[in-house]
């Protein structure tokens, strides 16, 4: 689990980097953003719904402290972009 969530924030990282790096108006940056990161929450849930958690300490884990880590910036997004 901990491979495919590394793999998965390392690729949204690289792409809002090089999206905040860009020349464009920060609207159209927010909305790429939101995008992507939308599109990395959905493949997160659709893996965490065929994942089987080995104990409920990685569960807690991941409800409390991984996938805050993935809602956070599309939320900041979210709400930049309704600004």
């Amino acid at each position: 689990m901990l491979e495919y969530i590394a793999k998965l924030r390392k690729e949204t990282d690289d792409a809002i980097e090089t999206i905040e790096s860009s020349d464009s108006n920060i609207l159209k940056k927010s909305l790429e953003a939101s995008h992507i990161l939308g599109d990395a929450f959905d493949r997160l849930k659709e893996f965490i719904l065929s994942y089987e958690f080995q104990s409920e300490d990685e569960e807690i884990n991941f409800f409390k402290e991984i996938k805050p880590r993935f809602c956070y910036r599309l939320i900041y997004y979210r709400k930049l972009y309704n600004i």
